[in-house]
Formats: C-alpha cells, structure tokens, sequence
C-alpha cells in the first residue's frame, strides 16, 4: 500500500578522530528507523561525505564536499574530541566550515537546520595529543557555549545513548511542527501485519520495568559503595589515632609497631579496593542496560502514541535523583583519593594497596562522571519533551 514518508536529512561533520562515533550514530539511526519509521510516517537519513560526495574537482577539498552536500539537510550533527581538523581557505578547519555554514542558514531566518554539538570528554593518548589542534577545540567550544547547548559524552556508549535521546525529542518536534501523521502500517496488509508480529520484541512496558530496576540496581550498589567509603574512613582514622598514640610519650614508635599498624592499614585499603573493583563494572552494566531502556522506551512511547507527561516526569526524577545520588559520593572519593596517593611509601603491602586503591578510585569517578553527563544530556532532551 501507497505511503508518505517525510526524510529528515542529518549531516555528521567531525575530523577523523571519532569515527567510532560517526558509527555509532549511523547504527542508532538504523535502529531508530527500524523501531517506528513506518509506523510515524518519519524517517532519519545520515549524510556524510563518504557516502554523499563523488570523485570530482573543486577549487579544495571541502569546496567539493560543500557543493555536493548542498544545504538542504535538516540536522547538523559535530562531533569533536582531541582534533579540529584540517584548515581550509575559508576556515579553521572542515567541520568549522561546515558549522558555520549550518550556522549561517539557522541565523538567517531559515529556522533550519538544527544545530546539535557533542564533545568527547575522554583521555587523550600522549603520544596522540596535539596542543595546537586540542587548543582550537577548546576554543570552538567556547565560542558556541555563548551561541547555545552542546552535549558532552565520555564514550561510544553513552554518546550512543544520548543521540539516541536527543533524535527522539527532535523527531517528535518534527512531528508536532510539521504534522507528519502517524500511521497504523500493520494493518495495511496481511503482509505486513505478518511482518510486524514477525518482528515484535520488548514492549514500551518491559523496557520501562527494565530501567526501573536497573535504576534500583545502581542505587544498590551506590549504598554498598557509599558503606565501604565510611567504614575506609574511619579506619583510616583509626589508624592515624593508634599511630599517634604510639608516639605520644615523645618517643618514636618501634620499627615492629609501627610496621604493624601499616600492614592493618594496607589490608583495610585492600578491601576497600575490592569492593570497589566488584561493584564499579556492576555500575557500568546497569548504567548501559538502564539508559538503553531508556532510550528505547522513549522511542516506543511515541511510536504508539502514549507519551505520558506524568511517566516522563518520573523519569525526570529518577534521573535528578541518581544524579544528586553520586555527586556527594564522587567528591569523597575524590578527596580520599588525593589522600590515598599522598602516603609516605613506608612499606611494599602499603604500596602495593596505595596504587590498587587509586587505580579503583579512578575507575569509580570516571563511571560516576560517564553517568552524570550521560544523564544530563537525558535530562536535556527530556525538558523538552515535557
């Protein structure tokens, strides 16, 4: 049977260094038109210059990649991390170019196309880091921050989630906008309605049930975390006291003694280690399974028309809640770390549990920094949806 499809043109600049990224947006978009294109009468098409610009000659490089993308797209789309990129006779840089190019259109009146930037906050190999292309990002992204939003991501995985989060919102204003009707494409044929049972999976409810309880898993294993970072501290604290205590008759503490309480001191750091180890990784998986439910619960709220402003504001909560949740942990873990890293090296046990302790702290914060910026950028997408 006959159908109207709209197609929302979404152009991906970025320099070389994220691929994995310019990837993963191709695979969300697959994804995204799978899930409900059919049913919304909307699809996504990704344009990028691998696939859209033809051998050809032009004045340079980008002059072609100009004149062969044109400036029909809908969406702009930058991604940037340790790279601006390579500079052109008209500006810094490719993707500089072509943002101001998108830029241009949207200030003058044209009310398209949608301006979306993402900044990959993630560490950069030292033998890959060039200070000259790392100081023109910085400055870019200063430059935009006075022109409007942009998202920050720490990996593929949560910049998979959040443009998954941010298409949604953008297709359901396209929808709103441009009055795209939603169609029922399993009942147009028996053909299709075959195909439709064919492909049925999860639910708008399962998923929900699924980032519910992912949600109450990561709570768990923040209070398991936030125990073993009290009971580390007061150890700690015991240790310095017995220590002092030790020496208060104005005389050192005998090599034995004192070796004694280290070795206490490095098995307390020890444990503590390990439950970080055990519980950081549960972090990271209920942090992916809950965000991808998520994500694909938001997609089906649509899809079946039953956006619920009341589920979206739970949605709200949960995530300003999980935020508020790991911000006062992240600072103790923080502070516990610079004074972890700051012992004397006194013995080998104590060393070797000074640099397995670090080395978990650090893995913590960076989960804990993966999740806030995750969640911020959900949290962006949902204030505009309720």
């Amino acid at each position: 049977m006959p159908r109207t499809t709209t197609i929302i043109q979404i152009f991906v600049a970025s320099p070389s260094d994220v691929q994995p990224e310019r990837d993963a947006l191709e695979d969300a978009i697959r994804e995204i038109n799978q899930t409900w294109a059919k049913t919304s009468g909307l699809a996504f098409e990704l344009v990028r210059w691998e696939t859209h610009v033809a051998p050809a000659f032009g004045s340079d490089p980008q002059d072609l990649i100009n004149r062969q993308i044109g400036d029909d797209y809908d969406v702009f789309i930058g991604i940037l991390w340790s790279r601006f990129g390579t500079p052109t006779p008209r500006a810094m840089s490719g993707t500089a170019e072509e943002f101001e190019r998108a830029r241009s259109r949207l200030v003058g009146g044209q009310n398209t196309p949608e301006l979306m930037v993402y900044f990959k906050d993630a560490p950069i190999a030292p033998s890959k880091i060039d200070a000259d292309q790392l100081a023109q990002v910085h400055d870019f992204k200063k430059s935009i921050a006075q022109q409007g939003a942009y998202a920050t991501f720490d990996d593929v995985a949560s910049f998979s989630v959040s443009v998954r989060a941010h298409l949604s919102m953008l297709a359901q204003r396209f929808i709103r906008t441009g009055g795209i009707r939603v169609v029922d494409d399993c009942n147009t044929s028996s053909e299709d309605g075959q195909h439709c049972a064919d492909d049925e999976e999860l639910g708008l409810l399962d998923h929900i049930e699924i980032f519910q309880t992912r949600m109450e898993n990561m709570t768990a294993a923040l209070d398991l975390i936030g125990e073993a970072t009290v009971r580390i501290g007061e150890q700690m604290s015991g240790h310095t006291d017995s220590m002092n205590q030790l020496g208060a008759a104005g005389v050192a503490p005998s090599p034995k003694a004192a070796k004694r309480l280290i070795k206490l001191c490095a098995a307390d750091m020890e444990a503590y280690a390990r439950v970080l180890k055990g519980q950081t990784p549960a972090l990271t998986s209920h942090r992916e399974a809950a965000f991808e439910a998520l994500s694909d619960s938001l997609f089906l709220q649509h899809e079946i028309g039953a956006t619920d402003r009341h589920e979206l504001l739970e949605i709200r909560n949960a995530l300003e809640t999980l935020g508020s949740q790991i911000h006062e942990p992240t600072m103790s873990i923080k502070a516990l770390r610079e004074t972890v890293a700051a012992l004397p090296r006194m013995s080998g046990d104590l060393n070797k549990a000074r640099r397995f302790l670090v080395s978990e702290m650090d893995a913590l914060i960076e989960e804990f920094e993966k999740t806030s910026s995750t969640a911020a950028n959900v949290l962006q997408s949902l204030a505009q949806l309720i």
